[in-house]
């Protein structure tokens, strides 16, 4: 685009209104591709969670009964321990009892 001085131009201004309506139209037009830009990146978007929701799932899907029989194990062995651990401190209770209960007889 040529710069036209003041005698080039139309009396009625049409010369600055076509470089307006050209300005006007280039601005709609890459306001457009930015939209359509930002729908392909939505799309994309979408596609890449969907992806990993559908990979979570799986992976949860197949790792769930491995990891609730690790904590069925772990929390059997609690039971064992805590079981081995009463039985051990009620035989100290009964044996501290039968030693004062020998030492009061012995007095």
């Amino acid at each position: 685009m040529q710069k036209r001085g003041p005698e080039e131009m139309n009396p009625d201004g049409s010369e600055a209104d076509n470089d307006h309506k050209d300005e006007v139209v280039v601005r709609q037009f890459n306001v457009e591709q930015i939209k359509k830009r930002l729908e392909e990146e939505e799309e994309a978007y979408r596609r890449q969670s969907h992806q990993v929701r559908e990979k979570s799932l799986a992976s949860l899907r197949t790792r769930l009964p491995e990891l609730f029989q690790a904590m069925s194990e772990v929390a059997y062995s609690c039971s064992d321990m805590y079981r081995a651990v009463t039985s051990v401190t009620q035989r100290q209770s009964q044996s501290e009892r039968h030693q004062k209960a020998s030492q009061g007889q012995s007095s």
